[in-house]
């Protein structure tokens, strides 16, 4: 049985009461890729879990103030299109009475952080390159921030520091190779670890080399991103 979830107008009232105003509800949780919805017979749209509540506000806050630093590096309006948020994974799939796991469907890797709502894949509609600019900026400006991805047609991923989620690390493109190198990934790494070990927090790191955490509250990112906000 699946957890309590909450609905798309329910998700969009949270969203509008902590200050999130150009992304929405149906953002996170349509699912948008028709061939894997076939092949597992998913909905349209699934429910966001409760739980994932604080995580979404999170990462909508931080896109909050790429969409603006995007703005000002284009000198106007820049539009920002989510391809993708909210994948459910395995669990989540079967408690939904689905024939198979979303997210591998979508081909995710297992654990990936759209699981949980922490991840986010976007598309500039007015210049990608101000929108690489803007991500990479607010990524070295927030301590919290963590997978930093670009793919040669378009499409950005971005993700937050959450609850068996991974830390700071980018994809091997070379796109985002050339400015945000491993020197600074391992420094943020070392950063994010100590500031997990402060909040009492368990960092793993599996044979996957990347280093985790286990338990972590996502409302600590929700009022940092709340006060660069302000």
């Amino acid at each position: 049985m699946i957890a309590p979830t909450l609905t798309t107008r329910q998700l969009d009232e949270r969203l509008r009461e902590a200050g999130v105003h150009h992304f929405s509800a149906l953002e996170v949780t349509r699912l948008q890729n028709a061939g894997a919805r076939r092949r597992v017979g998913a909905a349209t749209v699934a429910d966001l879990p409760a739980v994932m509540l604080d995580t979404v506000i999170a990462l909508a806050l931080f896109l909050e103030i790429v969409r603006a630093r995007a703005s000002e590096i284009s000198g106007r309006d820049h539009k920002v299109s989510v391809l993708g948020w909210y994948r459910p994974g395995a669990d989540d799939s079967g408690a939904r009475g689905w024939r198979g796991d979303y997210n591998v469907a979508c081909g995710g890797s297992k654990g990936s952080s759209h699981e949980r709502a922490a991840g986010v894949d976007l598309r500039s509609g007015t210049s990608q390159a101000d929108l690489s600019q803007a991500l990479l900026e607010v990524w070295r400006d927030t301590p919290w921030a963590a997978g930093l991805g670009t793919y040669a047609w378009g499409r950005r991923h971005v993700d937050l520091v959450h609850g068996d989620g991974k830390l700071a690390r980018h994809w091997k493109s070379p796109l985002v190779s050339r400015q945000l190198g491993a020197v600074e990934i391992g420094n943020r790494v070392k950063t994010q670890r100590a500031a997990l070990d402060d909040l009492g927090c368990e960092t793993v790191r599996p044979p996957s080399g990347v280093w985790m955490v286990r338990d972590f509250d996502s409302r600590i990112v929700v009022a940092d991103m709340a006060r660069r906000l302000r």
